[in-house]
């Protein structure tokens, strides 16, 4: 199977390359030298606001210029929700004061004082990046309406707040950079709102693709067969309304536990096959997910993706 650049693009997870405990500028530089023209970089709230009052974008300015280094087209990703467990990325300042925030179920946006926090990061994001030449595109929170996410602890985002944090973004987005928003396929009881929201207010319908853990063939096989369907679906009405898809996240690496056990081995042919299958749908880019596992555990593997580009 051969793609082209253009079509695939990987994600940055910076919490990631530390928990295997890698050298983040080698690890970047080596993930960056892959043959795909597209980066997905998160902008966690955590990171950049630490302090109360205070702002600091050293670590995104860097992860930013190392791309723009190796020509890359650059997605950004922000909001209370970015990629990456344990999902919901608020500074310890924030997380004390609001104790719910950290409680399973809960609405993040319930608090004025967290919405106007999260509203001002959002603008000073817009104001520093939507600028650059580079930029493609931008996403406002990571898998938002889902309330049946595990991974998450079933934290989410209201359609009226994410409505707030968009009419924040684009006061601020000089260059019209595209708007994404993605939803999680794995849970279709939040399809229907969610999905009828992101057309309305998004360029890109962005997808979460997780189909390695499933425990039994049969279950497998009847997961495959709502994918494809709701993405066959989704594409005409996509096209209708001149969005694009994109598959947001797609796992490159075995599930792991908390001390890096597998959970699942990694079945190849079913990431071979998903590949082959979305695309074939009219995908326009698809982003691997856990490359920064491959860069720690398996180098064969990593130069066989590498190959993926024609």
């Amino acid at each position: 199977m051969k793609l082209f650049s253009s079509q695939l693009g990987l994600n940055v997870h910076l919490a990631g390359i530390r928990h295997f405990g890698l050298d983040e500028a080698k690890t970047i530089n080596t993930l960056f030298s892959l043959p795909y023209q597209h980066v997905r970089i998160p902008i966690p709230l955590d990171e950049i606001a630490s302090k109360k009052g205070v702002w600091d974008f050293s670590k995104r300015d860097w992860l930013i210029e190392q791309a723009i280094k190796h020509k890359k087209t650059i997605h950004l990703q922000t909001g209370a929700k970015t990629i990456g467990w344990p999902e919901v990325w608020l500074p310890t300042w924030l997380l004390e004061k609001h104790s719910y925030l950290g409680k399973a179920h809960a609405k993040i946006d319930q608090h004025q004082q967290v919405q106007e926090f999260i509203l001002e990061a959002i603008e000073k994001i817009a104001k520093k990046y939507l600028s650059l030449e580079n930029i493609q595109s931008i996403q406002l929170e990571n898998e938002a309406f889902c309330k049946r996410l595990s991974v998450s602890n079933y934290r989410y985002i209201s359609f009226a707040f994410h409505k707030k944090e968009l009419t924040v973004l684009q006061k601020h987005n000089p260059k019209n950079v595209l708007v994404l928003q993605n939803l999680p396929l794995n849970h279709p009881l939040d399809l229907a709102e969610a999905l009828s929201y992101v057309i309305k207010t998004s360029d890109i319908v962005g997808l979460n693709i997780y189909n390695q853990h499933i425990p039994y063939e049969i279950f497998q096989k009847l997961n495959n067969l709502y994918l494809s369907t709701v993405t066959s679906a989704l594409k005409p009405l996509t096209a209708l309304k001149q969005k694009q898809i994109y598959v947001t996240e797609i796992q490159t690496g075995a599930w792991l536990t908390g001390n890096n056990t597998p959970i699942k081995p990694f079945s190849e042919k079913i990431f071979e096959k998903t590949l082959r299958q979305y695309f074939s749908l009219g995908t326009d880019i698809i982003f691997l997910w856990d490359m920064e596992q491959l860069v720690w555990s398996d180098q064969a593997r990593l130069q066989k993706l590498k190959h993926l580009v024609a």
